[in-house]
C-alpha cells in the first residue's frame, strides 16, 4: 500500500513528482509548499495525509490544492493525470468550464 500527495495545477492537472506541470509548466508558491512537505514526510518516513499536511503548518491555500491517494499495489502508483472531464453534483463537466475553485 502507498499513499501519495498531489496538486492540482490551473489546467486541472494532479501532480506529485514535480513542481512543474508536466503538460503546462504551470507552478506556484503552494505547489512549493507541498512539494516541501512530500520531501519532510518522505525524509521522516511519514505517511502524508491532509491532517499531516496541517500538523506542518501548511498553507490553507495550499491545503486547497492537496489531495492524497492511497494505492493498493505500489505498482499502480502514477507521477500524474490530466482528467478531461469531472462529474459536479451529478453533472459532467470538461475541464475547460471548471469552476474556478477547481483551477
Amino acid at each position: 500500500m502507498t499513499r501519495r500527495l498531489y496538486w492540482r495545477c490551473n489546467g486541472g492537472h494532479y501532480i506529485s513528482s514535480t513542481r512543474n506541470c508536466p503538460w503546462d509548466g504551470w507552478t506556484s508558491p503552494e505547489v512549493d509548499e507541498l512539494c516541501s512537505a512530500a520531501e519532510v514526510f518522505a525524509k521522516q518516513g511519514r505517511v502524508p495525509s491532509i491532517a499531516e499536511l496541517k500538523d506542518v503548518k501548511v498553507s490553507d491555500r495550499a491545503l486547497r490544492r492537496a489531495i492524497v491517494m492511497e494505492f493498493g499495489d505500489d505498482r499502480a502508483v502514477f507521477d500524474a493525470v490530466a482528467p478531461q472531464e469531472y462529474v459536479l453534483h451529478g453533472r459532467a463537466v470538461k475541464i475547460g468550464h471548471l469552476p474556478l475553485e477547481l483551477l
